[in-house]
């Protein structure tokens, strides 16, 4: 019996990810506004009744998609700089937010801020949140004692509008002078060496 549970939950997962990595590919190619659900089961290959018992609508499915990689890159960004020293390691952060947006710029724009803004939304919760969970364990260190929550949305907010300024200025600067900046904006000192 536990064979064919593990088998069935196999290819359950099987289909979500074939289901994720075809919303993903058809927003890149054409899209947030103009990738529809049947588009997406066709590039699937399954029904639209199958993708339904997965998702609810094409806002969950892209969002399950970006979130698994934001999950994968995020790790493995943190696993690169774990054992640097407190404050160099979280300049180092940025640097691995800046140069993400400017490599993956090309899937972000493709989302509509009014069509996607339920993923749009999705990824700012996901964002604060992952900057709470970031501040409460110690992986960045917080310079104040200050309520994290509240630090968490500033941050989410000071970068979210850095990066704006950035794409608005065509990336004039590499993610290490963007980092740079930042860095000296939150902690009021320069990047430590090395």
């Amino acid at each position: 019996m536990s064979t064919k549970i593990n088998r069935y939950e196999r290819e359950r997962e099987r289909t979500r990810e074939a289901f994720m990595e075809a919303a993903l590919a058809l927003v890149i190619k054409q899209g947030y506004k103009a990738t529809t659900v049947t588009d997406i089961a066709d590039c699937a290959d399954y029904g639209r009744g199958t993708f339904y018992l997965y998702f609810e609508d094409k806002s969950a499915v892209v969002w399950a998609a970006l979130e698994r990689y934001f999950t994968h890159w995020h790790e493995a960004a943190f696993d690169e700089i774990k054992s640097v020293q407190s404050l160099r390691r979280e300049y180092l952060s940025w640097v691995h937010v800046f140069t993400n947006l400017r490599d993956y710029w090309y899937v972000y724009a493709q989302i509509d801020i009014v069509e996607g803004a339920e993923v749009w939304d999705k990824m700012r919760t996901y964002l604060i949140h992952s900057y709470e969970e970031n501040l409460s364990t110690g992986r960045y260190r917080a310079e104040h004692n200050l309520n994290i929550p509240m630090m968490a949305r500033f941050m989410y907010g000071a970068v979210n509008e850095t990066m704006r300024w950035w794409v608005e200025t065509g990336f004039e600067q590499s993610p290490e002078a963007l980092a740079e900046m930042v860095f000296q904006m939150v902690y009021r000192q320069p990047v430590p060496e090395a």
